[in-house]
C-alpha cells in the first residue's frame, strides 16, 4: 500500500454504513411484553384494568384498581435469523445466523389509591430493545457492517389516574428513559490489496447509559359493566449517547499495509450517538359476556421519527456520519379472548400483527425488520388477595429480502421466529 493510500484507507472504512433497520417484538424495536396476563390477549390490553401493568398499556387503567397493589414478573424469550445472500454481494446461497439466545425482560408496577377517585403507580419496564449477533465473527459476510450490536431502554414510569366519574377515568405519567447503545464491526482495507476481503482493525462502540424524558396519557370509559373503551398515548424520547469509540489494529501479515494502517486508525476517543424513539397512540375496546372476555386493540406507532442515526466523533470530525433510516410510522392489531373457569382459573389467547416500518432498502445485519404475526396463549390461577399469570407465545416473521437494493451493497433475504415463556405474579395488599 503507497503513502497515498494511507490517508484515505481508514477514512474509506469509516464510511460504511453503521446501521440497518430489523426486526424485534412489536413493531419495529417495540417491547410490549409487560405483564403474562396482557400476552396472553396478544398485547390487546388498552380497555381494560385488571392489574397495575396498565401503567404501560393505559395509563388511565390504574383508576379502577383498589388499595394496594403489586405486580412482578418477567418473561424469557429467544429470537433468532438465517440469512441467505442473493448476490452480488454477498454470494447466491450464502448461509449466515444470528442468534441472541435467552433474553431476559423483566418488569415491575405498583399502584395504590389515595382517596375515593385518586390512585398512584410506577411501572419499570423495557420498552425498547433490539440486538444482533451473528455467529463466526471473523467470517460472517456482514461483518464490515454489524457483528454484535444492541440498542437497549428502560422506562421508569411514575403515574396518577383519577375518576372523573364512577366509568370514566384519565390517567398521565412521566416516561424517564434510561438507554443504551452498543456497535462492533470490522474494518476492511479499501482500497483493497488481497484477493479476499481482509479486516485490518475493528472498530466499538459503547455508550454509557443515557436519560430522555418523556410521557404518557390515557382515558378509560366503561359506557355499561360489559363494555369499555381505551385510549393511549405515549410521547417520544431523543437521546443522545455518550459512547466511547475504539479502534483496534488487527494484524495482516502484510508489513506495507499494516504499517499504513497504524499511521491512520484513529485512537480511542469520546463520541455522541442520537437517536429518537418512536411515540405511540393505541384504543381498545373490550366486551364481557358471562365467562368471556374479548378485547381488540389497534396501535399506531410514530417510527417517522427514527428517521436517522447520528454518529460524531470527539477527535476525528471527519469520520463523523448521519446515517438515514428513513423509518414509516406503522400500525399493530391484535385481538385476545379470556375464558373463566370457576372461580380460581382464567385461560386466554390471542393473535397480533405488526406491519414494519422498516423500507426494504434499508434492511440489514443490525435492523432486519419484517410484518410478524404473534400466536399467544396463557391462563391465570387465582388465591385470595394472590394472582399469578403465566403465558406462552410465538412469533413468525415474514420473510424479508432486500430485492437487490439494499443501500448497503449486502443483499439477501432474511428469515426469524422468536419464542417467549413468562409469568407475573400480582398481590393486592
Amino acid at each position: 500500500m503507497t503513502l497515498a493510500l494511507r490517508g484515505r484507507a481508514l477514512r474509506a472504512l469509516l464510511a460504511l454504513p453503521l446501521l440497518a433497520p430489523v426486526s424485534a417484538r412489536a413493531s419495529g424495536f417495540a417491547i410490549e411484553s409487560q405483564g403474562a396476563r396482557a400476552m396472553g390477549f396478544a398485547g390487546a390490553y388498552v380497555a381494560q384494568a385488571a392489574d397495575p401493568s396498565a401503567i404501560f398499556y393505559n395509563a388511565a387503567g390504574i383508576g379502577f384498581l383498589k388499595g394496594k397493589q403489586l405486580y412482578v414478573g418477567g418473561a424469557f424469550a429467544s429470537l433468532s435469523t438465517d440469512f441467505t445472500g442473493s448476490g452480488p454481494y454477498p454470494a447466491s446461497g450464502t448461509l449466515e445466523k444470528s442468534d441472541v439466545g435467552l433474553g431476559v425482560l423483566p418488569a415491575f408496577y405498583y399502584s395504590q389509591q389515595v382517596g375515593e377517585r385518586a390512585v398512584i403507580g410506577l411501572g419499570v419496564s423495557r420498552p425498547f430493545g433490539v440486538r444482533s449477533q451473528w455467529d463466526n465473527p471473523d467470517s460472517f459476510t456482514g461483518r464490515y457492517i454489524c457483528l454484535e450490536c444492541q440498542i437497549s431502554s428502560w422506562s421508569i414510569n411514575p403515574t396518577i389516574a383519577y375518576k372523573i366519574a364512577d366509568r370514566f377515568a384519565v390517567g398521565a405519567g412521566l416516561d424517564v428513559r434510561l438507554s443504551t447503545f452498543s456497535l462492533s464491526r470490522r474494518l476492511g482495507a479499501n482500497p483493497n490489496p488481497f484477493p479476499v476481503p481482509t479486516d485490518v482493525a475493528e472498530l466499538t462502540l459503547d455508550s454509557g447509559t443515557d436519560t430522555g424524558v418523556g410521557f404518557n396519557v390515557g382515558l378509560l370509559a366503561s359506557p355499561t359493566e360489559n363494555l369499555s373503551f381505551g385510549l393511549s398515548y405515549r410521547h417520544e424520547v431523543t437521546i443522545d449517547h455518550s459512547a466511547q469509540a475504539n479502534f483496534v489494529q488487527i494484524l495482516t501479515g502484510n508489513t506495507p499495509v499494516d504499517d499504513a494502517v497504524a499511521l491512520a486508525l484513529p485512537g480511542s476517543q469520546p463520541a455522541t450517538v442520537g437517536f429518537t424513539y418512536p411515540a405511540s397512540i393505541a384504543a381498545g375496546v373490550a366486551l364481557r359476556r358471562g365467562y368471556w372476555t374479548i378485547e381488540a386493540d389497534f396501535q399506531w406507532m410514530l417510527w417517522s421519527s427514527f428517521d436517522q442515526v447520528t454518529i460524531t466523533y470527539a477527535n476525528s470530525p471527519a469520520y463523523d456520519s448521519v446515517f438515514p433510516e428513513e423509518w414509516s410510522s406503522t400500525w399493530r392489531g391484535a385481538l385476545g379472548v379470556e375464558y373463566l373457569i370457576g372461580d380460581d382459573w382464567e385461560v386466554r389467547g390471542g393473535f397480533g400483527y405488526d406491519h414494519s416500518p422498516a423500507p426494504t432498502d434499508t434492511i440489514g445485519p443490525f435492523i432486519h425488520d419484517a410484518d410478524r404475526y404473534t400466536f399467544g396463549a396463557g391462563g391465570s390461577w387465582k388465591y385470595e388477595q394472590l394472582r399469578l399469570d403465566f403465558n406462552v407465545r410465538y412469533v413468525a416473521f415474514r420473510a424479508s429480502s432486500t430485492l437487490g437494493i439494499s443501500r448497503y451493497d449486502y443483499n439477501g433475504s432474511y428469515e426469524t421466529g422468536g419464542l417467549q415463556a413468562g409469568a407475573s405474579l400480582g398481590y393486592r395488599f
